[in-house]
């Protein structure tokens, strides 16, 4: 059943000699910075009309989905929201995405949605949608930090961050990282690539590339609280976007991403809109993203009930898009597998046909004997197919749903209900 309180932490209440004088301070270096961005984001989206090549705008897409999912997938449902577990491959390989993103260290980018979430809509609040719109798209950004900001972002604890060594690593090297990942490789693959020409190159594949993907994750702070309904709890300001969660490759459904944090998918609605779900289902049926967390289907419909707006009251979370999705996925790497498994086997009887002494593959001269070409690409795929079958979290027929109760979350300390299930 659904706790009887809330999920996020109530916001703290001041009284009127407690409240702090602040006066905002515009940041005017940030400002023209930003005036720069978007001019040069117009002026690469006039290039892909008139002179860059087809392939550079191509190009550009796909490494501002890959930078996205350094975000959604990695800072956010990963690192700052611990809604599933990931081996080190992953890890590293969305640290890289994030640095594409460039839009801070996933340390500091942690910390202020973390406090984000505890303080929602108070001073605390990085981007607190109660002081506009505008403010809360990217206006926090132009001006200097609330002091609740600061007060309020050094006690969240941030242990758990520091612990990791790639996070560690990330914030050490950041700068020289973001110019390699995010500037000169987007700048220079298509210069090598297609022959495209440097200055078309860093207009569209970085600087429209990178304006177009910080407002992306922007509207989720914006529009995301202010245009849409609240189904889950109409009493905080956190709205369900469509285009939000188009743009933001499933971010968009804020409403039950406030109530229920922990939940990876960050939605009920299966993959609608929800490019994330997809890249972590699929990573888990690799093995290499584990324990993904999701809300209790009873929980979702008794919280619609409690405190929510009344719309979509007839809709019931759908888990047969997972299921399907995990089915084909796995059918498929059980097929590639079966192939490699019966070459394999043919090259093991091929060698069990030699002559013991033919089968050492070091010669009597001492130097290793050269293996046939065709055998050893078969015995390395064979091999890299079986590591998935080796972790168990990737075996689908041993998956189950097991019930967590009382488990810490690591900042805004408190329970998780007994209803709540994740994937193991």
């Amino acid at each position: 059943m659904a706790p009887n309180s809330k999920i996020v932490e109530e916001p703290v209440q001041y009284n009127g000699s407690e409240k702090l004088e602040y006066k905002t301070k515009i940041v005017w270096r940030n400002v023209l910075l930003f005036v720069y961005l978007h001019l040069s984001m117009l002026y690469g989206l006039y290039l892909i009309f008139t002179s860059a090549n087809v392939k550079t705008a191509l190009f550009g897409y796909i490494f501002g989905i890959l930078g996205g999912l350094g975000v959604t997938a990695g800072a956010h449902r990963l690192w700052s929201h611990r809604s599933y577990k990931a081996r080190w491959p992953l890890r590293v390989i969305l640290c890289i995405f994030n640095t594409i993103a460039a839009q801070n260290d996933i340390y500091e980018w942690c910390r202020d949605h973390r406090v984000h979430h505890k303080f929602s809509e108070t001073d605390g609040d990085p981007h607190n949608i109660k002081r506009g719109f505008f403010f809360a798209h990217m206006g926090w950004l132009m001006c200097k930090k609330h002091p609740d900001v600061k007060t309020k972002g050094k006690i969240v604890k941030l242990d758990d961050l520091w612990a990791d060594p790639i996070v560690r690593f990330q914030k050490r090297f950041y700068i020289p990282l973001v110019l390699f990942f995010s500037f000169y490789l987007p700048t220079m693959i298509p210069v090598w690539c297609w022959g495209e020409t440097v200055w078309n190159s860093f207009f569209v594949a970085v600087m429209a590339r990178y304006c177009l993907g910080l407002n992306s994750t922007w509207l989720v702070n914006s529009a995301a609280h202010k245009y849409g309904d609240q189904p889950f709890d109409k009493y905080i300001e956190a709205r369900e976007n469509r285009v939000v969660s188009f743009f933001a490759i499933g971010e968009g459904w804020h409403n039950y991403h406030h109530v229920f944090p922990w939940d990876y998918s960050t939605s009920e609605l299966g993959y609608a809109f929800n490019l994330t779900k997809v890249f972590i289902d699929g990573m888990a049926l690799l093995g290499l993203a584990y324990d993904l967390k999701t809300a209790h289907p009873d929980s979702i419909r008794n919280r619609k009930l409690k405190s929510g707006d009344g719309s979509r009251l007839n809709h019931s979370s759908d888990f047969e898009d997972l299921k399907t999705f995990e089915s084909s996925c796995d059918s498929a790497i059980m097929c590639v597998g079966r192939i490699f498994s019966s070459k394999r086997c043919i090259l093991i009887q091929k060698l069990r046909r030699k002559p013991a002494g033919q089968r050492n593959p070091i010669n009597e001269s001492g130097k290793r004997r050269k293996l046939n070409s065709k055998h050893f690409f078969f015995t390395c795929c064979s091999l890299l197919s079986g590591m998935p079958f080796m972790w168990p979290s990737s075996h689908a027929h041993d998956r189950h749903l097991s019930t967590m109760t009382h488990y810490e979350y690591p900042y805004l300390q408190f329970q998780y209900p007994d209803s709540v299930h994740y994937w193991c």
